[in-house]
């Protein structure tokens, strides 16, 4: 059995259960799934504020104990180190505790999706590269209509007026 200080990996011997978080251009580059690649962003955002069956409390104590200079440096690389840790952490979460991020990635996606078929958001585009990058659907400009229309016009005028008052709000 190896020496405490000689273990290279602080999360060697777990069962990794998902792909590790990741710089989401990276994540996108490789073809990772959006869902995935979400959850773990939401997760590393959120570490500190969730509970859930942390990984990385031990960890950085492994850190602390085989760096000579563990307990000096620590408060000044916990930040950086923490950081890495959770989107390694991610890879190896319990599932129970990565299903709220998951959830939370799958209604992100669906509520852009809905946004962007009832009209309410326009699709990013990119001019150099020949324009929208997703097109609204001919059929959900039908089924929708948009916000202006009459049939939304009660909840739009809400808005509208919500909006006006932030306007106003950030003037003063």
């Amino acid at each position: 059995m190896p020496d405490d200080n000689e273990r290279k990996d602080p999360f060697e011997g777990r069962t990794m259960h998902r792909l590790p978080g990741m710089h989401l251009i990276t994540a996108c580059n490789g073809g990772m799934p959006l869902r995935e690649a979400l959850a773990a962003f939401y997760f590393m955002m959120l570490h500190d504020r969730v509970p859930h069956n942390c990984l990385i409390t031990e960890n950085i104590q492994h850190i602390d104990r085989c760096t000579p200079a563990g307990p000096t440096m620590l408060p000044v690389l916990g930040a950086m180190v923490s950081t890495g840790l959770a989107l390694k952490e991610w890879a190896y979460l319990d599932p129970d505790d990565a299903f709220v991020f998951l959830t939370m990635a799958t209604a992100s996606i669906e509520h852009v999706q809905r946004w962007i078929a009832e009209g309410s958001h326009e699709p990013y585009s990119l001019p150099h590269l020949g324009g929208s990058i997703v097109v609204r659907p001919d059929w959900a400009v039908e089924y929708f209509g948009n916000p202006d229309d009459e049939q939304r016009h009660d909840d739009r005028q809400y808005v509208l007026g919500l909006m006006q008052r932030v306007k106003e709000g950030q003037r003063t």
